[in-house]
């Protein structure tokens, strides 16, 4: 029997393959993600942090004079000793997306520690990949490249003089009118999917960039698995929390998000890389310890690759790798709220909490 035309389902489809396009398509999901009893976040969220969260600004790397994109969020927990987690929301998550400004802020809120979120280079308002960079791509060593640049610009940065006229400007005004100078030299760093990658190789060169780090923590990393290009392209479409009612449409913008992706790392996340470079980490005792977290249900296949890798780093480094299973979860752990046992949230509470 043929379904009943649903004239709301229609219009639904219809608004999320045109909202998306004019809007981004992070705006639509987190007004779908939200959940409903949540009032806005300036009602909920302390007043440094909402400020916070609406001041993005550059850190940058003294080696290139590259500028990368970061939130500095519950900035007083470094004050009183706390360690800085360095983290990202994932690509593309941008810090000027809806969805991605909620994450961060849901983090901050629920884990009182001092986070530094970062856009990589040549991702959204990060400058572009420097030429370098590039042909690092053509010998396998792009990853290292931005590791390093991101590496540098975290260990000594200056934070941002608020634009008193225009907030939303902090940004480009900070770049130009510099505030309070911060050095790390212990952190912690974590990070979920494409970000859990970057976290990798991060660690790997850790000591090389003068970074102590206690905790490293990577969930759902590309690059354990090895695929082709389209295939991680397709695994990353077919994970993206698309609404079933409106499938065919969500899948076609996550796709040409994915494909305007910058290549470059499309190519260096489709190899194999992950398991080296947490090996690399731990042996030359870049950090005391590890979790590697996975999904149940990952499109990623976690039995036929993570558990292995996890198996394989614990007999070569007994003691110090820790697995972290979220059960009945695809690759989208961020859509769950932060109370549930498995939460994203919970996880970083369980682990980089002392």
């Amino acid at each position: 029997m043929p379904e009943r035309f649903d004239r709301r389902k229609l219009l639904r489809g219809v608004a999320a393959g045109i909202i998306p396009t004019l809007v981004g398509v992070d705006v639509l999901r987190a007004l779908q993600t939200a959940p409903l009893h949540e009032p806005g976040l300036e009602a909920v969220f302390p007043s440094d942090l909402v400020r916070e969260l609406s001041t993005p600004f550059f850190i940058e790397d003294p080696h290139t004079g590259q500028k990368i994109n970061v939130l500095f969020l519950n900035r007083k927990q470094l004050e009183i000793g706390k360690p800085l987690l360095i983290t990202s929301n994932g690509f593309p998550g941008l810090l000027e997306s809806a969805s991605s400004i909620r994450n961060a802020g849901w983090e901050a809120y629920n884990t009182p520690l001092p986070f530094l979120v970062f856009e990589a280079p040549g991702i959204g308002n990060s400058d572009p990949l420097t030429r370098d960079q590039i042909m690092a791509s053509r010998r396998g060593e792009f990853l290292d490249e931005v590791a390093r640049a991101i590496g540098r610009a975290v260990r000594r940065f200056n934070l941002p003089v608020p634009n008193v006229h225009n907030p939303r400007k902090t940004t480009r005004y900070a770049s130009r009118h510099k505030g309070q100078e911060i050095r790390v030299e212990k952190a912690n760093m974590v990070g979920n999917s494409m970000a859990a990658s970057l976290v990798s190789v991060l660690l790997s060169q850790a000591g090389e960039v003068g970074l102590e780090v206690e905790i490293g923590g990577e969930v759902e990393a590309v690059g354990v698995a090895p695929f082709t290009e389209p295939e991680l392209t397709d695994r990353f479409v077919e994970s993206g929390g698309v609404d079933p009612d409106v499938v065919w449409l969500g899948k076609l913008y996550l796709a040409w998000t994915v494909r305007n992706f910058p290549q470059q790392y499309i190519r260096a996340f489709a190899d194999q890389f992950v398991p080296e470079a947490l090996d690399t980490a731990l042996t030359n005792k870049n950090l005391k310890k590890l979790i590697v977290g996975y999904a149940e249900n990952s499109l990623l296949d976690p039995k036929r690759y993570v558990l292995p890798m996890i198996e394989d780093l614990s007999n070569k480094h007994p003691g110090k790798v820790i697995s972290h299973e979220f059960k009945e979860d695809d690759h989208e752990i961020f859509n769950r709220s932060a109370n549930h046992p498995y939460s994203w949230s919970s996880f970083l509470q369980q682990h980089f909490l002392k």
